[in-house]
């Protein structure tokens, strides 16, 4: 009979045990919220402390919370203490908060549809929590090379976490996937990618999806822009001829540069600062100058990382072998083939 206690017993404090490491036993608790008036529930935070709060509403009703601190807490008169975050009408909200100073703080709530409703706090221990930014933030890559500094912090149930970039509510891309949990992601925005007010980074461990925190919306603008239109993929240019360069480019850019490439290699400025509003550049082609893989880079004369690449293109020696071979039997073949088709005509009519 002892044994079998003592068995009960273990087994009653794994559970426990269970229970505590995966959250089961978390902090809840269920109260009223009246239909006039208010409920208020206190909590103690230290100065940069983290709490995290799911606030449901029972049904379908809805109430208003204000997160408050203790400035005037004795009375609850609305308007009469400070609002530190404020919810209207809601039925389920997550709710995570750092503490600006140590203080007792207080969420208020007020049923939004003037009946008494059903509430339950339940505080929650597994948490993200988003640092910076903080407030609304323009990038502007055009501009210059632009780090969006992502820091958070998180009760670290995991060793990674990913980053999801969204455009209002819908999912763009995977920034970063299962980066380690240590707090900072510096994210370099690509010039060109995106352009709207309403960015934001979603921070999620890696291992659980229910665990997250989103920045701030934020802004990306590119406002400038240059698109090279010539030269186009395939083009061959025979060295002394000329070639015709032209681009498209919003009015703000005043001036460009135009440089040659091979591959991944620089060969030379073909011109510095010509008119933007020009739109095309006529260049003669040197006679040292031979292979494939060319290309154009055609680049805001203020700003380098405001660019367009053309396609490649093959600069041609008309007097090599190869290419005078290529001259000749070309036509040779063409003839051939218009010869052959002759014959084949003349030869269907004699038989009809």
């Amino acid at each position: 009979m002892k044994k079998r206690s003592i068995s009960v017993l273990l087994f009653f404090i794994s559970l426990l045990l269970i229970g505590f490491n995966n959250n089961i036993w978390a902090f809840s608790i269920t109260e009223t919220v009246p239909s006039s008036g208010h409920y208020a529930f206190g909590f103690d935070l230290t100065k940069g402390e983290i709490t995290k709060w799911d606030i449901r509403v029972h049904k379908n009703g809805k109430i208003n919370i204000y997160l408050m601190d203790d400035g005037n807490s004795s009375s609850f008169s609305r308007g009469n203490y400070v609002s530190l975050v404020t919810y209207h009408s809601v039925n389920h909200v997550n709710i995570t908060f750092q503490a600006p100073y140590s203080d007792r703080f207080f969420f208020v709530m007020t049923s939004a549809i003037s009946v008494s409703q059903k509430v339950t706090l339940t505080k929650i221990d597994k948490w993200i929590y988003i640092s910076f930014p903080v407030d609304k933030i323009i990038y502007e890559p055009y501009l210059n090379p632009s780090n969006c500094c992502i820091s958070w912090e998180s009760s670290q149930t995991s060793n990674t976490v990913d980053l999801i970039l969204y455009k209002g509510d819908t999912e763009l891309e995977t920034i970063t996937s299962s980066t380690l949990d240590d707090g900072k992601f510096i994210w370099e925005i690509p010039l060109g990618a995106y352009n709207g007010a309403d960015y934001q980074i979603k921070v999620v461990d890696s291992s659980d999806s229910t665990i997250y925190d989103f920045t701030p919306y934020f802004s990306i603008y590119n406002k400038k822009s240059i698109t090279i239109v010539k030269p186009t993929t395939g083009n061959s240019i025979k060295q002394g001829h000329r070639m015709e360069i032209s681009w498209e480019c919003t009015s703000d850019i005043e001036f460009v540069n135009i440089s040659l490439y091979k591959g991944n290699s620089f060969r030379k400025i073909l011109i510095s600062g010509i008119n933007a509003s020009d739109r095309t550049f006529i260049w003669k082609v040197p006679d040292n100058l031979e292979g494939t893989n060319f290309y154009i880079k055609i680049y805001d004369y203020f700003n380098e990382y405001m660019h367009d690449n053309s396609e490649y293109f093959t600069i041609v020696n008309p007097f090599s072998l190869e290419f005078v071979i290529v001259s000749i039997t070309l036509p040779i073949a063409g003839i051939i083939l218009i010869i052959c088709v002759y014959i084949f005509l003349r030869r269907r009519k004699s038989r009809l």
